[in-house]
């Protein structure tokens, strides 16, 4: 049975616009359509695939629509066969795979089939269920980012999170205008918190519409007191949220299991690919993994080597850190980071400055990061792009019981280029490395470079973690 649209539902006009006119003008040209909707779990391919299914559905003579369920219970092509078969009231169901894909192609190709498959995770897949017509039209969601597709010549369409305007305006969907008015910087701080993510909005607002008496500062207040936060995202006990990410991660391999949670203990989203090695280890094939977890969604790839994890998906590595993770192997990867992060800012402090520096890191053990005409701007390049996890390092060495003068090395550096104001990241910066003084007025500060920024999701500014350890000095 054709499931319906989802109710709420919100942006998406230009992947809808688009998607619906390429389907429309391939079965014009009789060009058999297929298009794939990807993206991690939660982030509305299903909603999409469903409202294009019925924009396009009235001038196909027949839909059929499938779940595949990429997961441990995923059906098989053949199950999905036997349900296709019934829905085209073949009269005969032969008992051999290839006796049902021969019926079936034999069936499709004399009417205009619109094929929809959620949850898929393989090209073989899609092309064993393409339909027998030149006119048929295929819709896919999938969560997996492979290469098959683009070989197959199958039509990607990725979808990221919604902007916090539209998260806003799925989030207060259906509540009192009144009180979507009065309380809204709770309802943008709640976008925040799930970085926009549309199923975790379309959940937190069915609270907020059965539970009348919480108001969206409570369920705000509520969320960031969480001690497992992904289980307040449950709808009548079942953790959907939860689901998503959990039946992902049981399909990873062993390797990639491990360097999943271990980058839910990192500090911050945004991280380089060095650190992944810092965390998988030594000699692991950690391109390998990165990949594997870039196909699976759950990590996306940046520019210059960096890559990224959703807010919502490194809670959930985050929490399988704290349950698999022995305390000894957490205390050593946060000591290693913070070694790691040290001879960073080290090497980046060489170049910004070339007055005598003094610690173990400045004794020649630490090379400048670059040389040349532009090493200036490239070391204020690399301090720009890791400030906020060097921020966070800091804070680590400190956990960690660094000693002050090491903290203040990773600190020094981004200060030669920002000005350490109340409240600016450079004098937060400078607080947890646990400097209580200015820097000399004899030594002015470098203005050459541009001031620091964190970086920020175009989608959505999504909340990033606490500092960890939240310390400044012992």
């Amino acid at each position: 049975m054709l499931r319906s649209a989802p109710r709420r539902f919100v942006d998406r006009v230009a992947e809808r616009g688009e998607l619906i006119e390429r389907a429309s003008r391939a079965r014009a040209q009789r060009e058999q359509g297929v298009f794939v909707l990807q993206g991690m779990g939660g982030v509305g391919k299903t909603a999409l695939m469903l409202w294009g299914v019925r924009d396009l559905a009235p001038s196909f003579d027949l839909v059929l629509e499938v779940s595949m369920g990429a997961s441990a219970e995923a059906k098989t092509v053949e199950e999905i066969l036997d349900v296709f078969l019934v829905q085209l009231d073949a009269r005969v169901t032969p008992p051999t795979f290839d006796g049902k894909l021969a019926v079936y192609r034999a069936e499709t190709a004399r009417r205009d089939v619109l094929v929809v498959l959620d949850d898929v995770d393989s090209a073989e897949s899609v092309e064993q269920l393409l339909p027998g017509s030149p006119a048929g039209v295929v819709l896919a969601t999938s969560r997996q980012r492979l290469e098959a597709f683009e070989f197959a010549g199958f039509t990607t369409v990725p979808l990221d999170v919604l902007s916090e305007p539209y998260g806003i305006e799925l989030l207060s969907q259906g509540l009192d205008p009144a009180v979507a008015v009065e309380d809204e910087r709770a309802l943008a701080e709640i976008a925040k918190l799930t970085g926009c993510l549309p199923l975790a909005l379309t959940i937190a607002g069915a609270q907020l519409r059965a539970r009348r008496h919480e108001r969206p500062s409570a369920l705000l207040a509520r969320l960031e007191s969480a001690q497992d936060f992904l289980a307040e995202f449950e709808v009548d006990r079942d953790r959907k949220l939860e689901f998503v990410y959990e039946a992902s991660y049981q399909t990873l391999q062993p390797w990639e299991q491990l360097l999943y949670r271990r980058l839910g203990l990192f500090p911050g989203r945004q991280f380089p690919g060095w650190a992944a090695s810092l965390l998988l280890g030594e000699g692991a094939p950690v391109s390998d993994t990165l990949l594997a977890l870039s196909r699976a969604t759950l990590v996306g790839e940046l520019a210059d080597g960096r890559y990224e994890m959703h807010a919502i998906i490194h809670r959930h590595a985050q929490r399988h850190a704290d349950e698999e993770e022995h305390p000894a192997d957490v205390r050593k990867l946060r000591r290693g980071l913070a070694a790691a992060y040290l001879d960073f800012a080290a090497a980046r402090e060489l170049v910004l400055s070339s007055r005598l520096h003094f610690g173990s890191r400045f004794d020649g053990s630490v090379a400048p990061a670059h040389a040349g005409e532009d090493s200036y701007r490239r070391a204020v390049g690399d301090l720009e792009t890791e400030m906020p996890n060097l921020r966070r390092i800091v804070s680590m060495a400190a956990e960690e019981g660094r000693p002050r003068r090491t903290r203040w090395s990773a600190a020094e550096a981004p200060v030669r280029f920002s000005y350490r104001q109340p409240g600016s990241p450079a004098g937060s910066l400078l607080s947890s490395a646990g400097s209580r003084s200015r820097p000399s007025r004899a030594e002015p500060v470098d203005e050459r470079g541009p001031g620091l920024s964190g970086g920020s999701n175009p989608r959505c500014p999504a909340a990033e973690p606490p500092d960890v350890g939240g310390l400044g000095l012992p």
